[in-house]
This record gives C-alpha cells, structure tokens and sequence, in this order.
C-alpha cells in the first residue's frame, strides 16, 4: 500500500497535482511543468450503495507554473494533444469547474462529451496549499 493519504478512491486528481506543484514551489523551483496519469472513481448511478462499483475513468492531469505560464498556454497544449490525436472537430466552452478560476477555465467538448476541463486555478484553492503564483 502506498499509505493512508492514497488508500481511497479519488474523483479528481486535483489535489494530488496539487501536493506534487506544491512540493516543487516549496524547493524553489521557478518553472514546473508536471503531468499525472491516473484513475478517478464516480458513482453517478448510486452503484455503491448497491453494493457494486463506482465507474472507474482513467485520465491525464498535468499543471505548469513560472515564467509565460498562463490560461493560453494550457489551451495550446491541449490543442496540440489534440492535433496529434487527429482530434479536429471539439467546442471550447466556458467552465464553472470546482476549484478552478470561473474566468479563466474552459471545457472542451466532442459532441456532447466533455473530454477535457482546464483552467486557471482558483485563488482561494491556491492560498489553501500556501502558494503565492497562479496556476
């Protein structure tokens, strides 16, 4: 077992981004760029109190911080990602994410699908982990 603090199932990898971003600003490191893949757990549908399992989704989280490090840069990276999965047709949405900065977040949806949510991470979130930059 890797401990108590990763013993239960997640359904955001928020916070352990986080802890990684903020273990790196606290050993002043200037520009970070880090990635996690990873699953989360979601019971939508109530499985749990059925006795079943909740929906397990694999995903990808990553965060930049430093020098040049903004909403935009965020937006290209994915864009690129997408490019290269020959991903062409998506919406880019305003977000209203938990955790995230409501002007400056976005989701990217193929049809009716959300694939993707990234922004800005909200102020409150950010001083909460006793960090002083944007992310």
């Amino acid at each position: 077992p890797l401990g108590e603090d990763y013993s239960l199932m997640g359904t955001s990898m928020m916070p352990t981004v986080l802890q990684s971003i903020t273990t790196n600003y606290n050993k002043k490191n200037k520009n970070v760029a880090l990635f996690e893949i990873g699953k989360t757990y979601i019971d939508e549908a109530g499985n749990i109190e059925k006795g079943e399992v909740a929906e397990e989704n694999n995903k990808i989280a990553f965060a930049v911080y430093g020098e040049n490090a903004d909403f935009y840069i965020v937006k290209g990276i994915i864009e690129n990602i997408l490019e290269i999965a020959n991903i062409s047709r998506y919406q880019l949405e305003r977000a209203n994410e938990a955790g995230l900065h409501p002007g400056r977040s976005a989701e990217i949806f193929i049809g009716k699908d959300n694939i993707a949510t990234f922004g800005e991470v909200h102020p409150q979130v950010i001083e909460n982990y006793g960090i002083n930059e944007k992310f």
